[in-house]
């Protein structure tokens, strides 16, 4: 079993963002019923995001299908991001908070933290058009002192394999994205 100090960043990719963050505390580990509900819910929202988060495919050969293709994948843009609204109006999210995540664990700035060796469950919303977060089970490593609160960084734990590598595949396509926005020249430059 792997030991609960182990730094969550020091093996594989990492990518820090500003996301809207919640978390609460829990008692004790998730029963098998409720750890297979959480892992497969979050399996979901983990697939969507990916999707989600995809750049346009290439063009058809033929013209008249790639326009359709364009006006269908814009109207269910229009859909989704409506429909977003309305769930958000209805249950806000939180506000965004500058995080650091990896596939193992999460560090943010919190104004009220949590106490080191403590039990939580942070929802992760990674792609806030899309209102339904990532359900995370984690354990508190450390709390440190920060301008603006405490910087809290946390371990996962429960998550199922495919959860996993889905958080991977996230991780690796925004550290891919970066790069290759940092490669781009900027106009003006």
């Amino acid at each position: 079993m792997e030991s609960h100090s182990q730094d969550p960043f020091t093996e594989g990719l990492s990518y820090e963002d500003a996301l809207p963050l919640r978390w609460r505390p829990v008692d004790g580990p998730l029963s098998g019923e409720d750890f297979l509900r959480l892992n497969r819910d979050n399996e979901t929202v983990l697939k969507v995001v990916m999707v989600l988060g995809e750049s346009r495919p290439e063009p058809a050969d033929d013209p008249n299908l790639s326009s359709e293709l364009g006006r269908l994948d814009f109207k269910l843009n229009v859909l989704l991001d409506l429909v977003g609204h309305l769930v958000i109006r209805e249950q806000p999210l939180p506000a965004p908070a500058g995080l650091r995540l990896s596939a193992r664990g999460l560090e943010w700035v919190a104004e009220s933290p949590p106490a080191p060796g403590a039990r939580l469950l942070v929802s992760l919303y990674l792609h806030p058009p899309y209102p339904r977060p990532v359900d995370l089970p984690a354990r508190v490593l450390s709390v440190e002192p920060a301008v603006s609160g405490a910087r809290v960084r946390v371990r996962f734990e429960e998550l199922s394999e495919a959860v996993a590598e889905g958080l991977e595949r996230l991780i690796f396509r925004n550290h891919r994205r970066l790069i290759a926005q940092s490669r781009t020249p900027r106009s003006g430059d």
